[in-house]
C-alpha cells in the first residue's frame, strides 16, 4: 500500500465531515450566530494556510513538487481574488462584518490548529506534504457539502466566493506530483508522512 493510500485511510476515519460542527452544517441545525463564529476563526486558518506551503517548500528536494506548491501558494494569495479577501465576502454575505472578521481573537482550539501546522511544516518535506495532503484531500467533499448546506438550509443561494475559496483549495488530485513515486521520494516521504498524518 502507497503511503498516499494509508494517508486516505487515515483521512476516512477522522474525515471532517464527520465532526459534529459539519454534521450540524449539513443537516442545517447549526445556527447562523455559530455559522457567522465560524466564519472569523476559519478566516485565521485561511489566513495562514500559505505560510504552512511557504515553510514546506523550501525543505522540499523534488523540483516538481516545490514547483506544485509554489502554484498552490500563488492561488491562495495573488491579486485582489485570493483567498483571505474570497472569505472575507463569504463572511459579508452571511452578515458579518469585514472589521469584526479581521478582529476576532482566535479560539484555543483555533491557535491549536495553526500551531499544529506549523509544528508538521518544520518536521520537514514528508510530514509537512502529509500534513498539507491529509487536509486538501478532504477539501472538495467538505467544499460540496457546504455550498450545499449555505444553499439548502441558509437561503445563500449565491456562493460564488465562497465556491472559489471553499472548493479551490485540494490541490493534491491523485495525479499531482506528491503521490508520485520513484526511488528519491520514497526515501524521504515513506519515513514520517503515515505517522504525520
Amino acid at each position: 500500500m502507497g503511503w498516499t493510500r494509508e494517508i486516505d485511510a487515515l483521512v476516512e476515519r477522522k474525515h471532517l465531515l464527520k465532526h459534529p460542527f459539519y454534521t450540524a452544517w449539513t443537516e442545517g441545525t447549526l445556527s447562523l450566530e455559530a455559522l457567522r463564529g465560524y466564519a472569523g476563526q476559519y478566516y485565521r486558518h485561511v489566513l495562514s494556510f500559505p505560510t504552512y506551503l511557504s515553510a514546506v517548500h523550501p525543505e522540499t528536494p523534488d523540483l516538481e513538487t516545490r514547483q506544485y506548491l509554489l502554484e498552490n501558494l500563488i492561488d491562495e494569495e495573488r491579486g485582489s481574488e485570493n483567498h483571505p479577501e474570497l472569505w472575507l465576502r463569504f463572511a459579508e454575505g452571511i452578515g458579518c462584518r469585514r472589521e469584526d472578521i479581521r478582529a476576532a481573537a482566535p479560539l484555543p482550539e483555533t491557535a491549536a490548529s495553526d500551531r499544529t501546522f506549523r509544528e508538521i511544516a518544520a518536521t520537514g518535506p514528508a510530514g509537512g506534504l502529509a500534513s498539507l495532503y491529509a487536509y486538501e484531500s478532504m477539501v472538495p467533499a467538505v467544499a460540496a457539502s457546504k455550498i450545499d448546506g449555505l444553499r439548502r438550509h441558509y437561503g445563500i443561494a449565491s456562493v460564488t466566493p465562497t465556491s472559489r475559496v471553499i472548493s479551490s483549495s485540494g490541490r493534491f488530485p491523485p495525479t499531482s506530483a506528491p503521490r508520485r513515486s520513484g526511488p528519491r521520494r520514497r526515501r524521504w516521504t515513506r519515513c514520517g508522512a503515515c505517522s504525520t498524518a
